[in-house]
């Protein structure tokens, strides 16, 4: 009858065994920053797309000649969004869309509506 003689150290394999799932854990916290990052950032660019549409509206508001120059927030909207543009259709209401790129492909839009 052979008896075994347990070492206090730990072998080779539970080493190994240990340092595989200390990697699946550190690379699932650096995909969470990731997208954590991609949201951080889409929201900064929706905050900017909105602050963009409401001066345009508070413009139009204020200018009594009607709606405000499209091109001057067009050129103004590509300066501060990712290919940033601005429509504004005048009515019985006030439209303002600004839409930019969001990703590599896709396009975003927002639309604020509001009295002349």
């Amino acid at each position: 009858m052979h008896l075994r003689h347990q070492s206090p150290g730990m072998t080779l394999i539970e080493v190994l065994v240990a340092l595989v799932l200390l990697s699946i854990g550190l690379l699932a916290l650096g995909s969470l920053q990731l997208d954590s990052l991609r949201s951080v950032r889409a929201a900064g660019v929706h905050s900017r797309a909105l602050a963009l549409g409401q001066e345009v509206l508070e413009q139009a508001r204020a200018d009594s000649s009607g709606a405000p120059d499209t091109s001057a927030w067009s050129a103004r909207a590509a300066r501060v969004l990712p290919s940033g543009r601005v429509r504004i259709d005048s009515g019985a209401h006030l439209q303002v869309t600004v839409s930019w790129r969001d990703g590599e492909s896709s396009r975003a839009r927002m639309a604020l509506e509001g009295a002349p």
